[in-house]
């Protein structure tokens, strides 16, 4: 094999492996958060990071404070405060979510659409967040 040849192969091994990295999410897709996740009902300890994104009133809620998640339907989850306050978080997400998933996600101020959530330990992107009033 020549040196072109070589750097040929080289070039495209690095090629590879950053498509690959965009495919799997990479570095940018992580969600701020670390460990597991929590079933629906527990209490999320981790506070994470917070969101990447600035705030925008059109595709942000906040959510410090909102530490228990409970399922809504297979793409879509609930915060609520477990002070039992009159509003909860609603996040659509871009992947599956069972009632037995364990998710973990940010309480640190905000969270954005295009922010990530664990989903079973899975990078997951939010597609829609609401906040929803009891009254």
């Amino acid at each position: 094999m020549n040196s072109r040849s070589n750097h040929l192969a080289v070039n495209t091994g690095v090629v590879c492996v950053v498509l690959l990295m965009a495919a799997c999410g990479g570095s940018n897709s992580s969600s701020g958060i670390s460990g597991g996740g929590v079933i629906a009902g527990a209490t999320q300890t981790s506070i994470g990071d917070g969101s990447d994104s600035n705030w925008d009133a059109a595709k942000c809620e906040l959510v410090a404070g909102f530490t228990k998640w409970k399922w809504r339907r297979a793409d879509t989850f609930h915060l609520d405060e477990p002070s039992g306050a009159d509003a909860n978080v609603s996040i659509m997400v871009a992947c599956e979510i069972l009632e037995t998933s364990k998710i973990e996600y940010t309480t640190k101020n905000y969270l954005c659409v295009d922010d990530k959530v664990k989903v079973d330990n899975e990078d997951c992107s939010i597609t829609s967040i609401t906040t929803k009033f009891d009254n």
